[in-house]
């Protein structure tokens, strides 16, 4: 009974440990998922920051280009960030993420086009030309935004996602683990209950035998004589038989002397 627990348990905990630590790789990839999209979160920020500054500083025509360049280096870090999400995912079953990125990366891309397309008409020796280009990129980046979102809580999903079915799978195995061992415990009882039955009738059939003996030695009858268990019953059933067998022969000499008489 207790081989049968622990062989079961240990099979449970396997396939439990099997398949927490799958949901955990999960977690941790999902976890690197949303750390990628904050990145870019914190360098489109940054991009837009130098954009900015390639307006406001514009004027020298050495910090609009050194302006202009760090806004395509953040660029940079972001579609690397972006492919970077691509590629973490591509082995995944969820395949909706694959079309995320991919809107997210196109948007991007489109808006990199948008920029420099606003940058081309920015004047350097013209201060009001900061207002047409910055009116141009007015809320061009609200797909993209809306994009990495979308990314950002597709991956806090599945990281919840993973933690309530550890959380289930546990719950469930453990109710499955007390019923087996509630199911084995009626079982252990129910044969525990046949064999003292059988043990009962197997003490009491002889003793019944025995008395049933006995009144017939009582009565003077003769008792044939069988074959008896060879344990503690068998050995007083044995007795009462060599009783009977001698009144037996005492009840056949007095029979004999009587006769003789």
């Amino acid at each position: 009974l207790f081989a049968t627990i622990a062989i079961y348990s240990n099979v449970v905990l396997k396939n439990l440990q099997t398949f927490s630590q799958e949901n955990m790789e999960n977690v941790e990839i999902h976890a690197k998922g949303v750390n990628i999209s904050r990145t870019i979160e914190v360098e489109y920020e940054d991009q837009i920051q130098e954009f900015k500054n390639a307006l406001l500083r514009g004027q020298d025509p050495a910090m609009f280009v050194k302006s202009v360049n760090a806004f395509d280096e953040r660029g940079k870090k972001i579609t690397d960030n972006l492919i970077a999400l691509t590629n973490l995912m591509r082995d995944m079953p969820e395949k909706e993420i694959l079309d995320l990125t991919d809107n997210a990366l196109k948007n991007h891309h489109d808006l990199m086009v948008k920029y420099h397309a606003a940058l081309n008409l920015y004047q350097t020796d013209n201060i009001h030309s900061i207002f047409v280009v910055d009116n141009l990129v007015k809320n061009v980046d609200t797909d993209f935004i809306q994009n990495i979102d979308e990314i950002v809580d597709f991956h806090q999903n599945q990281i919840d996602k993973h933690i309530r079915e550890n959380q289930l799978l546990s719950t469930h195995v453990m109710t499955q683990f007390h019923n087996y061992i509630i199911s084995i415990g009626v079982v252990a009882a129910m044969l525990y209950l046949i064999w003292s039955t059988f043990t009962l009738l197997s003490i009491l059939r002889p003793i019944k035998r025995a008395t049933e003996m006995l009144e017939q030695v009582s009565e003077g009858n003769y008792i044939p004589v069988n074959e008896f268990s060879k344990n503690e019953l068998g050995s007083i059933m044995q007795g009462i038989k060599m009783i009977g067998i001698k009144f037996g022969f005492e009840a056949a000499e007095d029979q004999r002397s009587a006769r003789e008489m």
